[in-house]
């Protein structure tokens, strides 16, 4: 709750700040999947939605760092920010990346607990998890396996997958490629918008709750 406030605080600053009218976020706020399931239900991607605020709050005002210790923190709790990080590398000077990675190392440090085997072992299960079982999202992913079953090629589960996470990655090599013709915030706002909106359509176990950050964005 008080991580989900903290990001709507940020959210109708910034709206200010760009001079937008603040009933995008307070749409945002009000928002069942924002009220029932971050707030209500606590799940942790409050955080990383905080932390993407925090971000676009700081990249405008052009402070050192440029945001990317806001997007360190949201990695230190989901790992769904690591795909902004190569995006908001594009959009930032040299200085400004040295600054960012100073202030992304205390977050970052966090994961030297996966060094220990108990804990890798589990967090490499959630990945394969997350890459391979399509269990929650998986409109991309039938017709693929359809398509192989048809063609009798066997597995057709793991092939399909195989096919969709190649997809996802093919995808988000170009958005994170493509040409920055200048710096502004709104060009990164929609790439970004681009990026997480791949995530959320290709990963292979989505929840609800994951579209909280592709509407933020589109506010």
């Amino acid at each position: 709750m008080a991580g989900e406030r903290v990001g709507i605080a940020l959210l109708l600053a910034l709206l200010e700040q760009l001079g937008r009218p603040r009933r995008g976020g307070l749409l945002y706020a009000w928002h069942p999947l924002a009220v029932v399931e971050l707030a209500g239900q606590g799940h942790t991607d409050a955080f990383w939605v905080r932390s993407l605020v925090g971000a676009l709050y700081c990249y405008p005002r052009r402070t050192a760092d440029r945001g990317a210790g806001w997007l360190a923190f949201g990695v230190g709790t989901r790992l769904f920010p690591l795909v902004l990080m190569p995006l908001w590398g594009r959009f930032m000077s040299r200085r400004e990346m040295i600054v960012g990675l100073v202030a992304a190392i205390p977050f970052l440090l966090l994961f030297l607990s996966f060094l220990t085997p108990a804990v890798f072992g589990n967090y490499s299960t959630v990945l394969v998890r997350f890459t391979n079982f399509y269990e929650f999202n998986a409109g991309f992913y039938y017709p693929v396996k359809a398509a192989i079953d048809w063609l009798g090629m066997q597995p057709s589960n793991l092939i399909a997958g195989r096919i969709t996470t190649g997809v996802q990655s093919v995808l988000l090599l170009i958005i994170w490629l493509m040409p920055v013709r200048d710096r502004s915030f709104g060009l990164l706002a929609r790439r970004a918008l681009l990026l997480v909106s791949v995530q959320v359509l290709l990963l292979a176990k989505v929840h609800i709750w994951y579209f909280t950050v592709p509407l933020l964005l589109l506010t």
